[in-house]
C-alpha cells in the first residue's frame, strides 16, 4: 500500500485552502511513496529535488528543529499505487507549482510518474555487476602521476589548507586528560550547539548517513561519527534516548 505525503513549512502558519484541501501551514511539496519515502528529501542526494533540500536546510538554520518539519508532514494513507498517482496529480494541480508561477509547491512535474514496484531479476543484477567489475570498471588501472599528486598536495597545503590559521584544540595541553576534561574542552571548541547535536541525533535515529548529515551543519563527517559512536558529547545525557 502507498501513501501521499505533503511537506508543510513550520515558519508559515495560517489557513491555506486549496479546493477541498486545507492546511495550517503553507505546503511546499507533494509526493507519493511507501515505507520511509517521505524523508528521502530531508537528506541530500544529487538525484533528488535540490530545491526541497535547500528549503529544509534553511528552515533548520532559522532555528527550527527537525521535529518541526517532520511533525508538519501530512499523510493520506493506505491507498493503491494507481490511486496515489491520481491524488498526487490532483493535489499538485490544486495547490500549484512555484516554478510555473501558480503556487508554492517545489514539485518540478505535475506528478503521476514513477516506476515503483519494478523488480530487477537476479540475472540482470549479475549482468550489471559484471559490466562494472574488474577490467570493465571505469577506474580500473587508473594511476595518478607524480605531477597530479604534487598538484593535489599543493592545493591542500599552507594557506590553502582548511586548517590554516586555526589553533589546535589541544595546544599547550600536556599529559593524559580525563574523559570529563576532554568533553568540557571539546564542547567549548565545538562548532555545534546542544540543540544542533539533538537534531543530529534525531537524524541518526531516522537512519541518515554521516555524509548526508554534514550538509546541514558546518562540521566534517568525523564529527558526526564521533557523536554517533558516543566519543564526543557523551556528557549530554539527555541525548541517550535518541541513540
Amino acid at each position: 500500500m502507498y501513501y501521499i505525503y505533503i511537506y508543510l513549512d513550520p515558519r508559515k502558519a495560517g489557513k491555506y485552502k486549496y479546493g477541498s484541501y486545507e492546511f495550517d501551514f503553507e505546503p511546499f511539496y507533494v509526493g507519493k511513496g511507501k515505507d520511509k519515502r517521505w524523508y528521502d528529501h530531508i537528506k541530500y542526494n544529487k538525484h533528488y529535488n535540490k530545491f526541497i533540500y535547500k528549503k529544509i536546510k534553511k528552515i533548520l538554520k532559522e532555528g527550527f528543529d527537525i521535529n518541526d518539519i517532520i511533525s508538519k508532514i501530512k499523510f493520506i494513507n493506505n491507498i493503491q499505487e494507481h490511486k496515489s498517482f491520481e491524488i498526487e496529480k490532483e493535489l499538485i494541480k490544486e495547490i500549484g507549482r512555484f516554478d510555473v508561477g501558480n503556487g508554492p509547491l517545489l514539485n518540478m512535474t505535475n506528478g503521476g510518474e514513477g516506476v515503483s514496484g519494478k523488480i530487477v531479476s537476479e540475472k540482470t543484477k549479475k549482468k550489471l555487476s559484471k559490466l562494472n567489475s574488474g577490467l570493465n570498471h571505469p577506474q580500473f588501472g587508473t594511476h595518478r602521476s607524480k605531477e597530479t599528486k604534487r598538484k593535489i598536495s599543493e592545493s591542500q597545503s599552507g594557506s590553502k589548507s582548511v586548517h590554516f590559521g586555526k589553533i589546535p584544540w589541544n595546544k599547550g595541553m600536556k599529559g593524559n586528560m580525563t574523559s570529563e576534561h576532554y568533553n568540557k574542552l571539546f564542547i567549548s571548541h565545538s562548532k555545534l550547539t546542544v540543540k544542533e547535536v539533538h537534531q543530529i541525533c534525531m537524524l541518526i535515529k531516522l537512519g541518515f548517513k554521516n555524509k548526508y548529515i554534514v550538509n546541514f551543519y558546518n562540521v566534517d563527517a568525523s564529527s558526526i561519527s564521533f557523536i554517533r559512536n558516543g566519543r564526543q558529547w557523551s556528557k549530554i545525557r539527555s541525548l541517550k534516548w535518541f541513540l
